[in-house]
């Protein structure tokens, strides 16, 4: 049996398993990993905003004044860590205590591995950032913090904003790493964070820029175009601009993160997914674009972390789910469409047979056999099919792992799915 991926695994911890990948059709959702190091600390930046008075929503703010908004108290800023080289792991233990959630791809030869930085917390939202390192041989790796936002330092706080299940996916020149993005203080579970997402709104307006309030999200008379903010009515708001992942300055000047507590200026707490993107093979990373795939009428949706694919016609494809559905998401240039199905409920790992369907293979809380969906191609999108149970034995807590093999065998397509069969026995 030939085995080339490892396992990704919301619920479990353990150590991380050095892979190899020469193929140009595969892509490898690595395995999840927790790993225990010593604490680091790192020193912060103080950042200081004006919190005194509040205005209406709609009410121009005054150049050079961003005290109209009442803003939460001042952030406490983490500093980025340094790019760096470790060996026989691709993350370093030394900076962040946990990483969780990988995902692994072949680019050109060159392995690119990605996670959650989770610093000094194992569970989803509270202050987590992204990490992608580089290996030419899967021994010696080079780690850059492809997005970082570091409000209240370099650990979990129920108040900070978070990165997390990223999906990393290869075109041969283009990198593309694809991340939830949730606001300061929000996640799907409020275990986690302070707050659990409940605004089924989308964050976007009719024209697909990210709506903003200026009075605590109690409504949203401003909008994110190019880099700079405007009112309802179109009228520019002198002064502010938002740069890299969603800085707020004002003349010039540093205010703070528009996915922060104390921005002037707020964005939906709901669920978002944004995408970054690497042309020299992973050392630097773009300045994100949102992906406005989810549907109204949801309190979030989040990636089906891990891998996704590259499909025959060139489009971009990855899943989500939103606890009901999956979606299959694909497009390119900020153009996206969606197709679900109620047949699963959560994470899923994705291939592309040779008949252009999609096949999504689910986990499913509660159930201890490997199933799958297909999403069969048709005209320029796809259709979703049933649940198709293998009735291979797996342990319903882990995220499968599969590969479409780049080689047949007996003249059938040949799948490698990856799991482990049950809790704490240590079989695959």
């Amino acid at each position: 049996m030939i085995v080339e991926t490892t396992v990704a695994d919301e619920e479990t911890t353990a150590a991380p398993e050095e892979t190899t990948a020469a193929l140009e059709e595969t892509t490898v959702a690595a395995e999840e990993t927790t790993v225990a190091a010593e604490e680091t600390t790192v020193a912060d930046e103080e950042t200081t905003v004006a919190d005194d008075e509040t205005t209406d929503a709609d009410a121009e703010p005054a150049e050079g004044d961003i005290s109209t908004f009442g803003l939460a108290a001042a952030i406490e800023l983490g500093t980025k860590p340094a790019d760096g080289t470790v060996t026989g792991q691709p993350f370093d233990t030394s900076v962040s205590k946990n990483y969780r959630i990988p995902g692994l791809v072949n680019h050109n030869g060159m392995l690119i591995a990605s996670a959650d930085t989770r610093w000094d917390y194992e569970y989803d939202g509270g202050g987590m950032d992204l990490v992608v390192s580089r290996s030419s041989d899967g021994s010696t790796w080079n780690y850059t913090f492809a997005g970082y936002l570091g409000d209240n330092g370099n650990m979990w706080n129920a108040n900070s904003s978070t990165l997390m299940d990223p999906v990393i996916i290869s075109d041969g020149s283009t990198l593309y790493l694809l991340a939830d993005m949730f606001p300061a203080g929000y996640s799907i579970s409020s275990s986690s964070t302070a707050n659990k997402f409940s605004d089924t709104n989308i964050g976007f307006n009719a024209d697909g820029n990210l709506l903003l309030s200026g009075d605590n999200r109690s409504t949203y008379g401003y909008y994110l175009a190019g880099g700079k903010i405007y009112a309802a009515d179109g009228t520019e708001q002198s002064g502010y601009t938002v740069q890299g992942w969603f800085d707020l300055y004002q003349n010039g000047t540093y205010v703070t993160n528009l996915f922060f507590a104390d921005s002037p200026f707020q964005v939906r707490a709901t669920s978002y997914i944004c995408m970054t993107t690497s042309t020299d093979g992973g050392q630097s990373w773009s300045s994100p674009v949102m992906v406005n795939a989810k549907p109204s009428g949801v309190a979030w949706m989040v990636l089906g972390p891990g891998s996704g694919l590259v499909t025959q016609d060139g489009q971009l494809a990855f899943t989500a789910y939103d606890g009901s559905n999956i979606y299959l998401i694909y497009g390119r240039d900020g153009s996206w469409k969606s197709v679900k199905t109620s047949a699963a409920t959560n994470e899923s790992s994705i291939i592309e047979l040779n008949d252009g369907t999609i096949r999504a293979f689910v986990k499913r809380a509660g159930s201890n056999s490997i199933a799958y969906v297909d999403f069969t191609k048709s005209g320029s999108g796809y259709t979703a099919g049933s649940l198709v149970d293998t009735g291979v034995p797996n342990f319903s807590q882990c995220m499968v792992s599969s590969v479409h093999y780049s080689k047949t065998y007996q003249g059938k397509e040949v799948v490698l799915v990856c799991c482990p069969s049950k809790p704490g026995s240590g079989l695959w």
